[in-house]
């Protein structure tokens, strides 16, 4: 016969009558009976009693229950305190020393950090450097300080005739050369391929004279007859 649900009366340590519901095994009053806790089910009305059958055993501080209650996490929920300070605590995985090995080529970098790749090398004095940094100029600017040193000075005369004369041999690193007429005939001065009509003109008077830049090789030629002029070449 399945049990069911009933009242009994009892007596409190000072001797008042009080009742209990409990659950009585032979479901007409015989008992045996057992103290029950009630908990109402999903629906609301089904009374679900929680008999000592179903109570887990208390146990002994410091000793595990043989009865065990599961722990079920739920969102929002306050976190349970696990503290496991009283015993020495397994730790798996990889394990570095103290100081770690740092590669800073790895690293990343400010936006517009100057690395070691975009630094010209550092030369010796008197040396070209094989980086080179151009100079940009801006109005109003401190002018930069250029001068030139000349370490030698060549000078002749030359008889320039009507057909292409040699004036002054192409030299590599030559500054200027100065190129003077030596009488009064005009001499017309130019390149390699210089005639009496595409020549500048050297003007037919002792004394003048034009100035050339440049390492490159400078003729001469006359209309007729020939005129001697004399240069001096700067490198």
């Amino acid at each position: 016969m399945p049990g069911a649900l009933t009242t009994i009366s009892i007596l409190d340590n000072n001797g008042n009558a009080k009742t209990m519901r409990v659950w009585d095994e032979s479901g007409i009053g015989d008992g045996p009976f057992q103290f029950v806790k009630l908990a109402a089910k999903s629906d609301g009305v089904t009374i679900d009693p929680a008999t000592s059958t179903k109570q887990p055993a208390l146990g002994i501080a410091g000793t595990p229950a043989a009865d065990v209650l599961t722990v079920q996490g739920a969102a929002s929920m306050t976190a349970l305190k696990v503290d496991g300070s009283a015993v020495t605590q397994p730790v798996s995985g990889t394990f570095w020393q103290a100081t770690q090995p740092v590669s800073a080529a790895a690293l990343p970098l400010p936006t517009g950090s100057a690395t070691a790749a975009k630094q010209p090398a550092i030369g010796t004095a008197g040396t070209a450097s094989a980086d080179v940094l151009t100079v940009q100029g801006i109005a109003s600017m401190t002018p930069l300080n250029v001068s030139e040193s000349i370490s030698n000075i060549a000078v002749n005369q030359v008889s320039v005739a009507t057909s292409a004369t040699l004036i002054v041999a192409a030299r590599a690193g030559r500054k200027s050369v100065m190129i003077m007429n030596e009488g009064a005939t005009d001499v017309r001065i130019g390149g390699s391929g210089v005639t009496t009509g595409t020549g500048v003109l050297l003007y037919g008077q002792k004394g003048s004279g034009l100035v050339l830049d440049g390492g490159a090789a400078i003729y001469g030629i006359v209309a007729s007859g020939s005129q001697s002029v004399s240069y001096l070449e700067a490198y």
